[in-house]
């Protein structure tokens, strides 16, 4: 059973080569907090070979600098020599995984510096990279006491434009005009700084005879690693082509910096009852933040249903009924400010 793809879980890009789909996380560098990016710095990530990092494709480079000194990464690793690079990945003390005879494919998961110091090796023309997300992953190390958490703003109220090329949206501009001034007046990111990635698709259709478009955009803050708030906007000319602003156009809030993701989990862990729970589930799925509680995370976890069946009432009676693919979830709401677990929900879900 593969684990599904839920909804906070990272945004991944997907490389074919030689006919495989290998899944490469979108993550982005993470600055320290409270600092700029710096080569001097521990914090600002492990040194590694720029000549091993353009192997990568921009999301899985954004991985490979994200990630902290020692923590551990998932490859798959394109070579002219898939036993040289199984030698060499084995010396390193790593457990390489070589595809089926006459697909030069090797999976291997450890270290990231040497995850990249095997990518470099000339026999190795590109790889994916992605974080472990297992749910007792090692934790990262505390903040600093004089941490500044980030506060949510609109960026974009006070005249700075979002980055978009209108011509690009194939939307009339009687139309176009109101919906990215809608857009622009509802987004609130979580340091209140504008997206430093942005895309955004648009549509227009008839429904019920009436013209209805719409705008559905991606926004990731800087160290957000790839995860992006969704926005959505809905109009049509009843509403001047202004957001209607119905149940539909609910924004999701993923895009979290991943220290802070970080530090919610570590926080989470810190609590031995909390850890006990989350040693029933089987991986990380992704954090979120609300803009009306500034400084509390949501952190996602995932595991399998017990033999893939949800118990049933019939008949005054327990049934088990098979119903597919099964997932518990658990989320945990961290006010990282207080360093403490405010909330707790569970649910499950089946195929």
């Amino acid at each position: 059973m593969t684990r599904p793809r839920i909804g906070i879980l990272a945004s991944a890009a997907v490389i074919a080569i030689a006919g495989v789909a290998l899944i490469a996380g979108t993550l982005a560098f993470v600055a320290p907090p409270g600092g700029a990016e710096s080569s001097d710095s521990a914090e600002s990530g492990p040194r590694l070979d720029p000549n091993a990092l353009a192997k990568l494709n921009p999301g899985a480079r954004d991985v490979a600098l994200a990630l902290e000194p020692g923590e551990s990464a998932e490859s798959v690793l394109e070579t002219t020599n898939s036993r040289l690079i199984v030698a060499l990945a084995r010396g390193h003390g790593l457990a390489p995984v070589a595809s089926d005879p006459g697909v030069e494919l090797v999976e291997v998961t450890g270290p990231i510096e040497q995850i990249i110091a095997l990518v470099g090796h000339p026999s190795v023309s590109r790889a994916s990279l992605n974080e472990v997300v297992v749910a007792m992953r090692p934790v990262a190390a505390p903040l600093a006491e004089d941490t500044i958490l980030p506060m949510p703003g609109r960026p974009y109220v006070a005249g700075v434009p979002l980055n978009v090329e209108p011509s690009a949206l194939e939307i009339a501009r009687d139309r176009r005009e109101p919906m990215l001034a809608s857009l622009a007046k509802a987004i609130v990111t979580i340091d209140g700084q504008p997206y430093e990635g942005f895309e955004i698709a648009a549509y227009c259709h008839t429904e019920a005879g009436q013209e209805r478009c719409g705008f559905e955009a991606l926004g990731a803050v800087t160290g957000s690693g790839g995860r992006s708030d969704v926005w959505r906007v809905t109009a049509t000319a009843a509403s001047g082509w202004s957001a209607i602003g119905g149940p539909e156009d609910r924004p999701t809030y993923s895009g979290v910096p991943r220290w802070l993701s970080r530090e919610a989990e570590r926080i989470a862990r810190s609590d031995p009852a909390t850890a006990a729970v989350i040693a029933t589930y089987e991986w990380i799925g992704g954090s979120e933040w609300n803009p009306d509680t500034p400084g509390v995370i949501s952190v996602l976890y995932g595991r399998s249903c017990d033999a893939h069946v949800f118990r049933l009432a019939f008949a005054g009676r327990g049934v088990l009924a098979e119903t597919g693919d099964c997932f518990d979830y658990l989320t945990l709401r961290v006010d990282v400010r207080r360093k403490l677990v405010v909330g707790r929900a569970t649910s499950s879900t089946s195929d």
